[in-house]
């Protein structure tokens, strides 16, 4: 069933590839726009929650759909604009979030709950370059102390392992996709409790190792494809490091490599990502005509 959808997205951010992919499963998008013959309002980020919330007031009827990314812990959801969104979540008719760990914590915390996730998704046409062993790791993600780069630089550096920083808003683009693409693997040391950022599924996707803090959600996603270090400990990073850093081309470490790959392309690719969204949104819909 072809829907009328109004989503509203952040810009630029790759969720601007999400209405393409829906247009080309046969819906009418309207884009960061809104009127009254929409079948769903979607809001899919906090960043644009004035504009959501705008759309809303003004078309009421139209169901309201929000993506809840970032229902973290480290988070303050008290203030600012989170006690605007989560009272938008309470008049919603359903809220989606990034993995079922965030969806949990969700309804833990405000009753609310979240009963379709969907990840995130990568775009597969910037990474058509060959991919190589540079003799370096990387981390990328914003400049944040939830990051943790400062554990990341210092494992490398008592590991005399060379290694590079990545940041959104300091970095241009085809810089950071040809670091990826170039490293000997990747490291994520941040606190996001989530799927453990989207470097990790382009490096899964580019075939590198990842090495990732034991959240549960980064095991809910990536389960035994990726190196995990318990995130409460700097001293068990250091020691897998290492030990990625020294058994990089083993068979043991190219085998765990294609299964993270497999999976980013089961999980992570764009047109999954809105076929679900596609599926789910039908789905509704039917049982609300039923």
């Amino acid at each position: 069933m072809n829907m009328k959808l109004s989503v509203i997205v952040p810009k630029p951010n790759f969720l601007e590839e999400l209405p393409k992919e829906l247009t080309k499963l046969g819906n009418e998008v309207l884009v960061n726009q809104c009127d009254d013959s929409c079948d769903f309002l979607i809001g899919t980020s906090i960043s644009v929650l004035g504009m959501t919330g705008r759309f809303h007031y003004l078309y009421p009827n139209v169901p309201l759909i929000l993506y809840n990314w970032d229902w973290y812990d480290f988070i303050d959801k008290k203030e600012g604009a989170w006690l605007e969104f989560t009272r938008m979540m309470e008049e919603c008719k359903e809220v989606w979030s990034a993995s079922k760990i965030t969806s949990e914590k969700c309804f833990k915390d405000t009753g609310i709950k979240s009963p379709f996730w969907n990840y995130a998704f990568i775009l597969p046409d910037e990474w058509k370059e060959e991919t190589k062993d540079g003799g370096y790791i990387i981390q990328a993600g914003r400049n944040s102390q939830q990051k943790r780069f400062d554990w990341f630089e210092n494992c490398a550096r008592d590991n005399s392992i060379p290694c590079k920083k990545y940041h959104p808003s300091q970095n241009d683009r085809p810089d950071y996709i040809q670091a990826i693409q170039n490293c000997s693997f990747l490291c994520c040391c941040s606190m996001d409790e989530s799927l453990g950022t989207l470097p990790v599924a382009e490096a899964a996707y580019n075939k590198k190792p990842v090495l990732i803090a034991d959240f549960e959600g980064a095991k809910e996603v990536w389960g035994g494809g990726v190196w995990y270090f318990d995130k409460d400990n700097i001293e068990d990073l250091k020691v897998k490091m290492k030990w990625l850093w020294e058994n990089r081309n083993s068979s043991e470490v190219k085998e765990k490599v294609e299964k993270a790959y497999n999976r980013c392309l089961e999980v992570f690719l764009p047109e999954n990502f809105a076929l679900r969204i596609h599926n789910r949104l039908n789905e509704i819909k039917s049982s609300h005509s039923n």
